[in-house]
């Protein structure tokens, strides 16, 4: 029974020498030899190991150690430097000799007589020459040390599915939408940046959620002709979190494209750069549309006939449809829109081109991400084109917005027999036409009672041109070139919107 038990213990002592000697053969220590100071002759270590060096003083040339080690997979290298010098200086080089990453202007604590770091450079796989001296390069003065170190290595995975080199369209990974991408911006001789090719076979909305475990990141989608369609930059990560997670919605026609990720943000003209470990999720959802592209133009024109629904989109590469429909004799329609684009503006003309009527200004509801219009217009007999963009113009500045929309144009219940002659109201641009009558425009509310401080919107109905708004007494009450009426005071006052020589009036009274 002795025996045995003898037996076991030194089958155990057996084993975890083994397992330590198995340890020590990966994470050998590599020591200083004195005749690695050019690339030929570097010392060889594996990530993991640790450098015990020294930097030493030479009657000819100041003294360097080169080292070489060779990465399987892209991910990220780390080193722990105790310098026991001054100065210390450490290079990384590809195989070719270039510069890839560099630490200078390291002083030791002159109390401790040492100094400590740490530091993470991601790289692709590949073979690289890492360059330790004392040099210190101070406001172009350079200082000199001699003193021993150690450097210990460390290597983490990127766990990439990618695949390099893909830093152009011609290298582009191809992604299938759905699928999740783990890459890696690393540290090259250029800057680095992943490239990736995708095909939607109808038009629709590719969704991205970016989680980027670098200090920065830019995503820029092209069309296959390489014409920049979409981008997102000056994207930097919580300092404490050490990540960034955003999402994207991209409406886009059916057809290829290209997304390029970096490490770049520009701030103020000024570029940052930074590297690190990225995971890209993907999705795709259709935007179920029933008119065909192109429609961008008059002679493009899908037509439509009443009572038929469209289904469209405005995509970042489609910045408006074009439809259009014949009226067989003067009557009077309703447009119904129903918008899934913050913005939306409708443009209709005539068979000669000429604008008859809009509609701008229309943004969604920002909780239930829709905006729903019913537009009624009396037209003659003849035909005519309906334009639907993203656009919204607010005081000369235009704002442009993307995504889905359903439309109808129908017969409107009460008739209007309009004869073939000039009609004294214009619409929203002033424009008169023989083809066209508006309703007459009326105020959204007769009365509005408000308490002090507190804001509210008026609109005019049926208003089909620029509105001048005007408050009677501005101290209890004042009314933005939108219509939103602020009270100021308590009291009574009258607020007036004019639009084509037509003005209505809302009752206002401000209480404490």
């Amino acid at each position: 029974m002795r025996k045995v038990k003898l037996f076991l213990m030194l089958l155990a002592s057996f084993g975890v020498f083994s397992m330590a000697a198995q340890n020590e053969a990966e994470a050998a220590v590599v020591m200083d030899t004195e005749d690695n100071d050019v690339f030929d002759q570097a010392t060889v270590f594996s990530v993991g190991d640790t450098i015990n060096g020294n930097i030493a003083e030479k009657p000819d040339s100041n003294d360097v150690d080169i080292y070489k080690f060779t990465l399987t997979e892209e991910g990220r290298l780390n080193l722990k430097m105790t310098a026991y010098m001054q100065y210390n200086t450490i290079i990384i080089y590809n195989s070719d000799g270039e510069q890839l990453w560099y630490t200078d202007r390291n002083e030791w604590n002159s109390n401790t007589g040492f100094l400590r770091d740490e530091y993470s450079i991601d790289l692709l796989a590949g073979t690289y020459y890492l360059k330790i001296s004392g040099y210190r390069d101070y406001d172009s003065t350079y200082y000199w040390s001699t003193g021993n170190y150690t450097l210990e290595t460390n290597f983490v995975n990127a766990n990439s599915n990618t695949y390099e080199p893909n830093n152009s369209f011609a290298e582009a990974n191809e992604i299938i939408l759905g699928n999740t991408v783990n890459g890696q911006v690393a540290k090259t001789a250029t800057d680095d940046y992943d490239f990736f090719k995708f095909n939607i076979s109808q038009d629709g909305e590719v969704y991205l959620k970016m989680t980027a475990y670098m200090q920065y990141n830019t995503m820029i989608i092209y069309d296959n002709d390489g014409n920049q369609l979409w981008y997102t930059d000056r994207n930097e990560w919580n300092s404490n979190t050490g990540f960034k997670s955003d999402d994207y919605n991209i409406d886009l026609l059916a057809g290829t494209y290209y997304l390029k990720i970096s490490g770049y943000r520009d701030y103020d003209s000024t570029y940052y750069w930074s590297t690190g470990n990225y995971t890209l999720e993907t999705n795709f959802t259709s935007a179920n549309t029933n008119i065909q592209e192109p429609n961008n133009s008059f002679a493009e024109a899908k037509e439509i006939t009443l009572d038929s629904e469209v289904n469209g989109q405005i995509a970042m590469n489609d910045s408006y449809d074009i439809y259009k429909f014949t009226m067989n004799a003067s009557d009077s329609i309703d447009i119904d829109m129903a918008s899934y684009m913050q913005y939306y503006c409708l443009n209709l003309y005539d068979s000669d081109g000429k604008e008859l009527w809009y509609t701008d200004r229309n943004e969604w509801n920002s909780n239930t991400y829709i905006r729903k219009d019913s537009h009624t217009i009396a037209l003659t007999e003849g035909t005519f084109y309906l334009k639907v963009t993203g656009y919204r113009d607010y005081d000369s500045t235009y704002y442009w917005s993307t995504g889905n929309y359903t439309f109808l144009i129908s017969k409107h219940q009460e008739a209007v027999e309009i004869k073939n002659e000039e009609v004294e109201e214009s619409n929203d641009n002033n424009i008169t036409d023989n083809n066209i009558v508006t309703a007459k425009p009326k105020m959204s509310k007769k009365k509005l009672t408000l308490k002090k401080g507190r804001s509210a919107y008026l609109t005019v109905l049926n208003a089909t041109g620029t509105i001048k708004w005007k408050s009677a007494n501005k101290k209890i009450a004042t009314v933005s070139s939108s219509g939103l009426v602020t009270a100021k005071k308590k009291g009574k006052t009258v607020v007036t919107a004019k639009v084509n020589g037509k003005t209505v009036k809302c009752k206002i009274t401000v209480k404490k």
